[in-house]
């Protein structure tokens, strides 16, 4: 999984940051952490203790809320969907795969969209014909052997 950095003049927000030890020490040259967001709580990792070192509001999907296993009392958590104001002028919005992609497992996560694009967490990949695929059927397509040849 790879996490995602937001800048502009007003600081910065994270978008399903990595568990990097110091890593607020490391981002505080970049001025005010704005948020710490995650598309899904399977992304948490340490994203909790980040926005409570830097101050920041921590995003958890609310259709997620009965997985979270945090403090739900802590005073930066807010539970967002695609109605709540985000910082920097981002958006979300909610992607589910119809069907499941395995073990009855469905895709449910947030998409996030600022003016840089949108970011998805783990739910797009893209495809040899230069498409991308947002909650995909299955996650890892079969590799295409003569293309690897």
């Amino acid at each position: 999984m790879v996490g995602h950095l937001l800048k502009d003049d007003t600081g910065y927000t994270l978008i399903d940051p990595p568990m990097v030890p110091n890593l607020a020490g490391a981002l505080s040259v970049l001025g005010q952490c704005k948020g710490v967001i995650i598309t899904s709580i399977s992304h948490a990792r340490g994203s909790a203790t980040l926005s409570t070192v830097t101050g920041a509001n921590y995003f958890v999907p609310r259709h997620q809320e009965s997985l979270y296993k945090g403090d739900k009392s802590a005073k930066n958590l807010v539970f967002y969907d695609g109605e709540t104001v985000l910082p920097m002028g981002i958006k979300a919005g909610r992607c589910r795969s119809d069907r499941p992609i395995f073990n009855n497992f469905h895709i449910d996560e947030m998409v996030i969209f600022s003016r840089e694009g949108a970011f998805v967490g783990d739910s797009a990949h893209g495809l040899q014909s230069s498409r991308v695929v947002f909650a995909p059927e299955d996650i890892v397509p079969e590799p295409d052997i003569e293309a690897i040849k």
